[in-house]
């Protein structure tokens, strides 16, 4: 569709709640299957509230570091947005750069134009 996400080039930000651990898996080889994680260039992961396993035989943040080992991309987790506070809005489209030896994602431009 017209609407589909453009992840040529782009920093993946990807953050969920109450999606248990292969609804996870599911998510990420749909977009696998679709070609949106062959040229992406980083992961920023965001909270992923209650997505483990009831009784903890799985948790949602493992299925996430299977994940990202297989993409080879550099990666963060614990950004600061989700839908658990902090929510911090994200500008989409700016340019940013990825950290993992920090752990920080640096928003390099502005979101919104002053004019």
């Amino acid at each position: 569709t017209p609407w589909e996400i453009q992840t040529r080039g782009a920093i993946l930000l990807l953050e969920d709640v109450g999606e248990r651990p292969y609804r996870l898996d599911r998510m990420l080889h749909q977009l696998r299957l679709a070609g949106k994680l062959d040229a992406v260039t980083g992961v920023g992961l965001g909270a992923f509230s209650d997505c483990d396993e009831p009784g903890g035989t799985l948790r949602g943040a493992e299925v996430l570091d299977d994940w990202l080992a297989s993409l080879a991309v550099p990666w963060v987790e614990g950004l600061p947005f989700g839908h658990a506070p902090p929510n911090l809005p994200w500008p989409l489209g700016a340019r940013a750069e990825l950290d993992p030896a920090r752990a920080t994602l640096h928003i390099a431009e502005r979101g919104v134009s002053t004019r």
